[in-house]
């Protein structure tokens, strides 16, 4: 609500055309990781399912023990091979429940991102605008009346911006109280709840990373149980890239604006 409030108060049609610009690119974010999720998903229910069809015209003994095994590990405490198909079902849904809700998270906070980044590129618009040549070169009462208020407008939406950045989630928010609470000597230029949070999300994805790669050092030359970490691998890696990137461009878009001033 508070970013749609800030957005529908803005009346320049070159400001909006910058707020839609970086909305779009939002989207074309959200639209890209779901369909990535959605293609994975497909892939490995696929390809479980194919790796059973297989097996049919193999030996009984044989194919009873390769027909059902789950890509990925799970313990229930139920007879694991009379209710096979319903562990199934059940570790799917629970998978896509699971990467249904990391995608939202993620393009959530990316969304965010961008609409910072839109704020920072609007405060250095108007920065830009009232510091023209026009009104430098020809100074009068009311040009400086102008340049000030154009000033005034870009302290403004920079102010909005990095509250924006501080308090979009609830996540930042309780993460900054801990660390506030535990380091409230040190100075706040300090403490970026966007850098810390983005380093959260890193160290996750670093572990991820390890233990997915552990997994297929730990697989030998099985291609059935090297499919799924490679899957996690690779989307471990494009996460953690996203991250660094999003962090990154909101950083220079913050640093873009003081080098216009």
């Amino acid at each position: 609500m508070e970013l749609q409030h800030i957005l529908n108060e803005l009346r320049d049609k070159n400001e909006i055309a910058i707020a839609e610009k970086y909305s779009c690119i939002a989207n074309r974010y959200t639209i890209a990781f779901t369909a990535l999720v959605v293609s994975g998903i497909f892939v490995s229910i696929i390809v479980q399912f194919w790796s059973i069809l297989i097996n049919i015209d193999v030996p009984m003994n044989i194919s009873h023990q390769r027909s059902r095994h789950l890509f990925i590990i799970t313990e229930y405490f139920i007879d694991q091979e009379k209710y096979f198909y319903l562990i199934l079902f059940h570790m799917y849904v629970a998978f896509f429940i699971g990467t249904t809700v990391m995608v939202a998270i993620g393009t959530m906070l990316i969304t965010y991102a961008q609409h910072t980044c839109g704020m920072f590129r609007i405060a250095s618009y108007r920065i830009k605008h009232a510091m023209s040549i026009d009104i430098l070169q020809n100074i009068t009462p009311k040009n400086k009346i102008l340049m000030t208020e154009g000033i005034i407008y870009a302290v403004d939406i920079h102010r909005q911006a990095m509250k924006f950045v501080f308090t979009s989630t609830i996540f930042v928010q309780y993460l900054r109280l801990i660390i506030s609470f535990c380091f409230e000597r040190l100075s706040k230029d300090l403490l970026s709840a966007f850098e810390i949070m983005m380093f959260c999300l890193i160290t996750c994805g670093v572990v991820c990373v390890s233990i997915n790669l552990f997994q297929i050092a730990s697989s030998g030359n099985n291609v059935e149980e090297l499919l799924f970490p490679f899957m996690f691998l690779f989307a471990s890696v494009i996460y953690m890239f996203i991250a660094n990137y999003i962090g990154q461009n909101v950083t220079d878009h913050n640093n873009y604006v003081f080098s216009t001033a």
